[in-house]
């Protein structure tokens, strides 16, 4: 069924016909007298909900509640900020009002609040309701342009069979939203406790067996297995003016992430500036860390694409490890741990941008198998994560087709599709008829 056929017994209605649209109270201090009242902001009102966590107070004349009131049925539709993004309060008659951002609307008889929500919330998805939006870079969704948006009108009691469906359907898309965003934070403890894992010798125990070899880990300390450890050029050796479109790049801490290296975040220096900084300049497989580990370590391999024509910047060390002792995605791995994290930030400095210094990376002790065991450890993290990347992947298409639920579930409602029609029900036409001989003439 086109979306342009109405099904028997719907009409199409613009919501001046449907009931109140009423425009919230404007937030002035010099101007606003009365008592303090908690009130209802663009930001409290998502998409079928509404957020009651950080009410604001505005003082209101008694005079004034009855006009920006709070009562079960309201929608509210944000005229800013999102424009149309509308809930419906079902908190019972309240002692909230709202501001200016919002438009309250009120339905006379015809139409079920959810109803107007809905739509509002298809349109949206399918960009209808931007037609409606007035200014060019700030958009906003006047009352005027709410009173002539027009929608499917079906009969009441088939608008109450379509909501009761609906609500158990977006629940149950909802829900399952819900469990796909719970999987994000377990796959990242469990690249977590792969690396734990992995640097604790857990992760290869059964491949000491079958090699036949001894639990050789032994201590040492970064400095130990590295044949240059160095920071970037800082204060006069490198400005901002020695920033240039192009020439030589320079790896900062934005290019360093979670074991992951942004190479599209590219800045770069003159070859005549490089000139005087050619002791910085970078190799493949130079592990480099960000020296700032407020959340967690950063920390990540140079890839070959970079090297020999870069330099590091101002705290982001370069370990250039000794392969002949340490592999450097095995050391990568193990700066990665969030026992290398808890290990360093007991002694970060800097209240506002902790970090650590050069000297702390160097002393840092780790566990060190043997080159054979630390080619076998990083074998098999890049294949967990591979296995974890595939879930991630799966995970943000899964995310795509939740999201195109939404909208053509309710399209099917819109079309009606998503419950019977019942030939005895009231033609929403003729309730709208009688609603409107019944109100007293303005």
């Amino acid at each position: 069924m086109s979306e342009g056929y109405l099904p028997a017994n719907w009409t199409t209605e613009v919501i001046a016909h449907l009931g109140e649209v009423q425009l919230g109270k404007m937030l002035d201090r010099s101007k606003n007298k009365g008592e303090p009242c908690f009130y209802l902001r663009n930001i409290n009102v998502r998409w079928f909900s509404i957020d009651l966590s950080d009410l604001k107070e505005v003082r209101i004349a008694e005079q004034e509640r009855d006009k920006f009131s709070v009562r079960d049925g309201d929608v509210f539709v944000c005229e800013g900020g999102e424009p149309g993004r509308a809930s419906v309060w079902r908190g019972g008659d309240s002692q909230l009002v709202y501001q200016k951002a919002l438009l309250r609307f009120r339905s006379n008889g015809s139409v079920i609040p959810e109803w107007i929500a809905y739509r509002l919330r298809l349109d949206a998805a399918n960009r209808v309701l931007e037609d409606f939006f007035s200014g060019t870079t700030i958009k906003h969704f006047t009352r005027k342009s709410f009173l002539n948006y027009s929608l499917p009108v079906p009969p009441l009691a088939e608008q109450k069979r379509i909501a009761d469906k609906l609500e158990v359907l977006l629940g149950r898309v909802d829900a399952c939203r819900a469990r796909l965003d719970r999987l994000p934070a377990l796959l990242k403890r469990f690249r977590q406790s792969v690396l734990a894992a992995a640097t604790s010798g857990k992760l290869t125990e059964e491949w000491r067996v079958e090699e036949a070899v001894g639990d050789d880990w032994h201590d040492t300390q970064v400095q130990d297995i590295a044949q240059q450890i160095f920071d970037g050029p800082f204060g006069s050796h490198l400005k901002t003016v020695d920033y240039t479109s192009s020439g030589i790049r320079v790896a900062r801490l934005e290019n360093i992430g979670w074991m992951n290296f942004h190479a599209d975040k590219e800045a770069f220096i003159s070859p005549a500036k490089y000139k005087t900084l050619t002791r910085h300049t970078l190799k493949s497989d130079d592990v480099l860390f960000s020296s700032f580990i407020s959340e967690e370590t950063r920390v990540a391999v140079l890839p070959d694409s970079w090297s020999g024509n870069a330099i590091n910047k101002s705290d982001c060390y370069c370990i250039r490890a000794d392969q002949q002792r340490c592999l450097p995605k095995f050391l990568m791995l193990r700066l990665a741990c969030r026992s290398t994290f808890h290990l360093l930030a007991e002694n970060v400095h800097g209240a506002t941008r902790p970090r650590i210094n050069l000297g702390q990376l160097k002393s840092f002790t780790f566990a060190l198998p043997s080159l054979a065991e630390q080619q076998e450890i990083v074998h098999r993290v890049e294949a967990l994560f591979a296995f974890a990347d595939r879930i991630e992947s799966g995970l943000a298409e899964a995310r795509k087709l939740i999201d195109r639920l939404t909208p053509a579930t309710l399209a099917k409602a819109f079309r009606g599709e998503l419950a019977p029609q019942d030939p005895n029900d009231e033609p929403a036409a003729r309730l709208l008829e009688h609603l409107a001989a019944s109100s007293p003439t303005p």
